[in-house]
């Protein structure tokens, strides 16, 4: 028993001077090449790997968004931001094949429908962030949406597999040698936006995120850009008047999306005292708010635009999708490399 304390006893000392003197360096000591070589013990634990995962979550928690997501930046949107609360974040990731299934279900000739399968792709693949509250996809911005589902859309074909093309064709004679024709790729670096016009943008208000505009007969008002979860209410809304063939104000409808702050305080009563009210406005309000809200826009042009580099004209062409809209997450020819294509 006493021999077993005093190994005990000498254990501790020994372990004790370790760390006493574990600041100081030692010279490295070569190996005894007698020496029996030393086993390597199996390694159990990621180690490196679990500290490597560990920092980039924390640096793409800094950044706003989850692992796995990836950041992207405000001021590449038509919006540039301006319309969210200060130091919202936004992530995307790619598509994954079950999405893109459901996506290839979309009937084109309903625009309900159609609104429908390109918010469920910015419902699985978008992650929206507000600084110190929750935020929802609903949050993002109407104007907006066209951008990501092609930055969506660039990160699901990152390896440039399912590209989409129009040509330009000039339909004058150029310098007598035919006609110029160019294709260009349907990227967003190659989509026009339009701006929203000066005039307006002087009522901006960076504390509101909206425009306030003081008028002298009609009091203030307030527009908001409308974002998904909005347009969502006010669509959902008219869908279900046309389907119970009830009346609904197209008048009304084409200002309502800008009068609403929130999603979230938005519904079927909400709107429908709005719509009611509206129908106090004389003909100044409505034709000011009619005008107004023409004068917000700032999203996509539906028109690609080229200067012919033989005649100088302009040639523009329409933002149509080769095989329809479908084909922004299906291969627009999927047999060409077994049947070959042209």
């Amino acid at each position: 028993m006493d021999h077993n304390k005093m190994k005990e006893e000498e254990a501790a000392r020994i372990l004790a001077e370790k760390e006493k003197n574990s600041h100081i360096k030692y010279d490295a000591v070569e190996p005894d090449p007698k020496a029996e070589p030393v086993k390597a013990e199996p390694i159990v634990s990621l180690g490196k790997s679990e500290g490597w995962k560990m920092a980039n979550a924390i640096q793409e928690e800094a950044a706003g968004i989850e692992l796995g997501w990836k950041p992207y930046p405000t001021e590449n949107l038509p919006s540039r931001g301006m319309f969210y609360p200060e130091g919202t974040t936004f992530g995307i990731r790619a598509a994954s094949v079950a999405e893109i299934r459901h996506f290839s279900t979309i009937d084109e000739n309903d625009p309900l429908d159609l609104d429908d399968k390109l918010n469920m792709i910015i419902d699985k693949c978008l992650q929206v962030k507000f600084a110190g509250r929750h935020a929802n996809w609903k949050d993002l911005k109407e104007e907006d949406r066209f951008c990501l589902i092609f930055a969506i859309r660039e990160l699901t074909f990152k390896n440039g597999e399912n590209k989409l093309f129009v040509n330009l064709k000039c339909g004058q004679t150029c310098l007598g040698d035919g006609t110029f024709n160019e294709k260009i790729e349907l990227t967003n670096s190659n989509f026009e936006y339009y701006t929203i016009d000066p005039k307006l943008m002087r009522y901006y208000s960076s504390e509101e995120r909206c425009f306030v505009i003081p008028t002298k007969d009609v009091g203030t008002i307030k527009l908001y850009i409308p974002s998904l979860g909005v347009t969502s209410v006010v669509k959902n809304y008219y869908r279900d008047k046309h389907r119970k063939n009830e009346f609904f104000d197209r008048t009304f409808a084409k200002v309502a999306s800008f009068m609403f702050p929130d999603w979230r305080t938005l519904n079927d009563r909400v709107y429908k005292k709005a719509e009611q009210d509206s129908f106090r406005w004389d003909t100044k309000k409505l034709s000011t708010m009619l005008k107004l809200v023409e004068l917000i826009r700032f999203g996509a042009k539906t028109q690609l635009t080229r200067q012919c580099n033989k005649c100088g004209s302009e040639v523009s062409t329409p933002l149509m999708f080769p095989g329809g809209v479908r084909s922004i997450f299906l291969h627009g020819d999927p047999l060409a490399d077994i049947l070959g294509g042209e």
